[in-house]
């Protein structure tokens, strides 16, 4: 989904989404073959699309190869909302999956290319 088709809903009007639309904004312009935007579960009734993936309290937004992770943190409702940048960090061991898989898929596709010039 691109950042336009999401600005042109009526019910973000009001709304102060300009932390979102940053990263949504850089990723039409890059389009790059990966990413991933961490939000709270709420963003499916403003984006109007499910998350690809839920890992615990965490849901993942985005384009990105399938992973497998446990998360041993006890997620982020268990830090106390005093401690704000603490309650928003993603655990190491989910970026840690998630990187492991765009790499082993970024390898893939280079031998697959490979492949295809041998023929």
């Amino acid at each position: 989904m691109t950042s336009a088709a999401i600005q042109n809903r009526e019910d973000l009007t009001g709304s102060d989404f300009t932390v979102f639309f940053g990263p949504i904004t850089t990723n039409d312009e890059l389009e790059p073959t990966y990413w991933v935007l961490e939000n709270v579960r709420g963003l499916k009734q403003y984006w109007g699309v499910q998350e690809q993936k839920r890992v615990g309290p965490y849901y993942l937004w985005g384009e990105f190869p399938a992973f497998d992770v446990a998360v041993s943190d006890g997620g982020k409702m268990s830090t106390s909302g005093e401690y704000p940048e603490k309650r928003a960090q993603i655990p190491y061991e989910l970026g840690d999956s998630l990187r492991r898989s765009v790499e082993w898929m970024s390898e893939t596709e280079v031998d697959s290319d490979r492949g295809s010039d041998n023929a």
